[in-house]
This record gives structure tokens, C-alpha cells and sequence, in this order.
């Protein structure tokens, strides 16, 4: 029996638990407005990836404001700039490309299954490998960039590409966050192959370009905060990471 890879994020109405099962849904988006508590939501996640012992990296273009705590520093990999944030993706994607055939010639398409028929073979299993990048659209955007700074976003959104596209099988997964995922920033591919996407409070415009409806901006209140709708139609209020203490609370 291969143990499942479950993030727990809330509950749901009626109190029933909402979960992320990275060998269903590899690559979760998360879209909403400031203050709607996609920050604190992905940082929930990021804990738990931790916890259940993945390699977790934080691409962070705000200077790191929300990862100040320990926890973060001690437990996760922080990277900062564009720059560094391209050969880091650049690592990732080309080991997810290391990693496809492998799999193919194991006829196993979870990172779980891979581990337990190759740990019966006698080899070290290999790490999951989780990639959170909040305000992802501030990372892509190439707004008055010169040529050489638009060739590193392009960089950095191809190596988002292999890896949504690719990396889903493999043990590599993918939360990008951001307040206005748009075409403009965020490739369609990349949109399409999120598996899971939630939405927080948020305009009618911003959920539709998530959710493909508007139901996210009728549902939750305009003044709501950690509430959130999914692409399947769950609305859940989610749990609260408290990083200093390194403890949850409902």
C-alpha cells in the first residue's frame, strides 16, 4: 500500500476536511485579491510538505516579508532574485526530465508507487520535490524589462512549463499564487495544467480567469478572509499556520 501524499487545507461547510493529494492533483493555482489569505494558505501547505518530509522551495519576489519566522529558514529552501530563481527552475525542470523516462520504464506514474518498486529493488527512493512561488505574476511580469531581464522571465517560465506539464508523474509539484493570474503573465498551458485551483475573495474577473465562472466573487463576502472556492465547487474556510509557534489552528 503506497502512503498518500495529503496536505490538509480546511474544512469545508460541513466541517468535512479539505485536502491537496499531490499524486492527484500535482499543481494547485491559487488566485485572490490582497488580504483574501492566499499568503497565509500557502504557507499551510509549505508547512505540511515539510512536515511529511519533501524538499520544499519558496520563490519569493517580495524579499522574503513572509518567510522571516525560523521555521522557514531552518526547514525550506528560500530563493530569492530572478536570477537565482531561473537556475533553480532550471535544476528542477531539467530533473524532472531525468526523472520522466524512469518512470516510464517502471510503468509507475506516482512518486509513491516509483519508491516502493524501486526500494524492493534495493534503491534509495527519491525526494519529493515541492516549488511554491507566491505573486507569481510580479515574478513573470516583463514590464519595461530590457532584452537580456526579458530572456530570464522567458527562462523562468519555460522551466514553469516543463515542469507542470512533465513534472505531475514524477514527485515534482508546483502551488503558484498569485493575485491576478492572467494570460498575460502565467502561460495557458501552465493554467491548464493546474489541477487544483482555489480562488479567495476576489472580483468577477478574477474568477473567471481561475475558475472559468464567477462563482468564487458571488460566493465569498467581499470582507471575507481564509475563505476559498475550488475548481470542483468546494467552498472551505482554511486553517491558520501560526510559523513562530510552528503549530495550526482550526
Amino acid at each position: 500500500m503506497v502512503d498518500k501524499f495529503e496536505i490538509l487545507l480546511g474544512e469545508d461547510m460541513a466541517h468535512q476536511p479539505v485536502l491537496w493529494d499531490l499524486d492527484v492533483q500535482p499543481h494547485t493555482l491559487i488566485g485572490g485579491s490582497s488580504g483574501s489569505g492566499k499568503t497565509e494558505l500557502t504557507k499551510l501547505a509549505a508547512m505540511q510538505c515539510i512536515k511529511k518530509g519533501a524538499d520544499v522551495f519558496i520563490l519569493d519576489m517580495k524579499g522574503s516579508i513572509d518567510f522571516l519566522a525560523d521555521f522557514w529558514r531552518d526547514n525550506c529552501i528560500i530563493v530569492l532574485g530572478k536570477a537565482d530563481i531561473s537556475r533553480k527552475l532550471s535544476e528542477l525542470a531539467e530533473e524532472v526530465e531525468r526523472r520522466f523516462p524512469l518512470f516510464i520504464a517502471a510503468k509507475c506514474n506516482t512518486l509513491g508507487a516509483y519508491n516502493q518498486k524501486m526500494s524492493g529493488l534495493g534503491e534509495l527512493p527519491l525526494k519529493r520535490y515541492v516549488i511554491f512561488a507566491d505573486e507569481v505574476s510580479q515574478l513573470l511580469d516583463k514590464t519595461a524589462l530590457c532584452k537580456d531581464e526579458k530572456a530570464v522571465i522567458d527562462a523562468i517560465s519555460s522551466s514553469f512549463q516543463t515542469i507542470y506539464r512533465m513534472g505531475r508523474s514524477v514527485g515534482v509539484n508546483c502551488w503558484l499564487a498569485s493575485q491576478r493570474p492572467s494570460a498575460e503573465y502565467i502561460a495557458g498551458d501552465i493554467r491548464s495544467n493546474a489541477d487544483l485551483k482555489i480562488v479567495g475573495r476576489c472580483d468577477e474577473t478574477l474568477s473567471e480567469i481561475i475558475l472559468g465562472n464567477r462563482d468564487a466573487a458571488k460566493r465569498i463576502p467581499k470582507k471575507a478572509q481564509g475563505r476559498f472556492l475550488t475548481n470542483d465547487g468546494t467552498l472551505f474556510r482554511a486553517y491558520l499556520f501560526d510559523d513562530k509557534a510552528d503549530m495550526f489552528r482550526r
